[in-house]
């Protein structure tokens, strides 16, 4: 009868509904699973693998969820603030490196109370020697990330772009050749004095020779 196909179709429905809701909600359990493994790990391919999803399925969510676009940039920003913590750690507290010593590492054999001993077979464990390193590169990229004033190119004491000095190259085989071009700021030389290969003259800035 009409009202019997009614309810089958009803049933039939509500049915297809609780399977899409379920359905859905794993696909949001997956894409929460990745975002907070994005944020810790950084990379694509590990996330993907702790939520135990493909790298394709990831790209698909992008182009059809712009709300999980939105997630996905925040976990980005997210991963991104923690290797600046890292970095700003390795630069400012330094890590514990071990000591190594013609291939071993050194230390020391303590007992069970803690004290140190000579013996292996009295050892209850092994103390490594560490020194602590902080990374001046790491420290260096940190500053120039904060003032504009410290990165290369930067900006002068009055806030305007800093410029090059202007260098005159002299060819010695052809004395009357001779060009102006843009050079950094010249590195020092083995007996000290700043320039390049001993050729070249820094003209304006002071009006000095180098």
């Amino acid at each position: 009868s009409t009202m019997s196909k009614r309810r089958k179709q009803s049933s039939r429905a509500r049915e297809s509904r609780i399977r899409r809701g379920k359905r859905d909600k794993i696909i949001q359990g997956k894409k929460t699973a990745f975002l907070e493994a994005y944020e810790k790990l950084g990379t694509i391919t590990h996330a993907c693998l702790a939520a135990g999803i493909t790298r394709q399925t990831h790209y698909d969510w992008l182009e059809g969820d712009s709300s999980y676009g939105i997630l996905f940039d925040q976990a980005e920003l997210a991963a991104t603030d923690g290797l600046l913590l890292e970095a700003r750690r390795r630069a400012k507290d330094g890590i514990e490196e071990p000591v190594i010593y013609q291939g071993k590492m050194c230390g020391t054999l303590v007992n069970m109370a803690g004290k140190p001993v000579t013996d292996p077979n009295e050892a209850e464990s092994f103390i490594p020697l560490t020194v602590n390193k902080k990374s001046d590169i790491l420290l260096m990229f940190m500053i120039k990330g904060k003032d504009s004033r410290y990165r290369d190119g930067g900006i002068d004491g009055e806030g305007a772009p800093r410029q090059g000095n202007t260098y005159v190259q002299f060819n010695f085989g052809d004395p009357g050749a001779a060009q102006k071009r843009r050079e950094p700021e010249p590195r020092l030389l083995n007996d000290g004095r700043a320039g390049f290969d001993g050729r070249m003259l820094r003209v304006g800035g002071d009006g000095g020779e180098s």
